[in-house]
């Protein structure tokens, strides 16, 4: 027995479960958006002690080669403090 007839058996519906997941991930992407990162496309985005252009460009959407065509980078070394144009 899968999960969704288990739960369906047991009065919930795997619809309803499914919405909820989906709705909380929406409320944690609406949180992630404040500050200087920015999710939109053809924003800015100041760099913090730790970050990496991996992660960065995962949260806002974009691919590391982009970030580094955009912003004129040859290596993956970025500095604290400096600002990154995000395709």
């Amino acid at each position: 027995m899968d999960y969704s007839s288990w739960r369906s058996s047991h009065g919930g519906s795997s619809s309803r479960s499914a919405s909820k997941k989906k709705s909380s991930s929406k409320s944690k992407s609406g949180a992630k958006s404040s500050g200087s990162k920015s999710s939109r496309k053809g924003g800015s985005y100041t760099i913090k002690s730790g970050d990496n252009l991996g992660a960065i460009a995962r949260r806002n959407g974009t691919t590391v080669a982009k970030l580094k065509a955009a912003n004129g980078l040859s290596s993956d070394k970025i500095r604290a403090g400096r600002t990154l144009k995000i395709p």
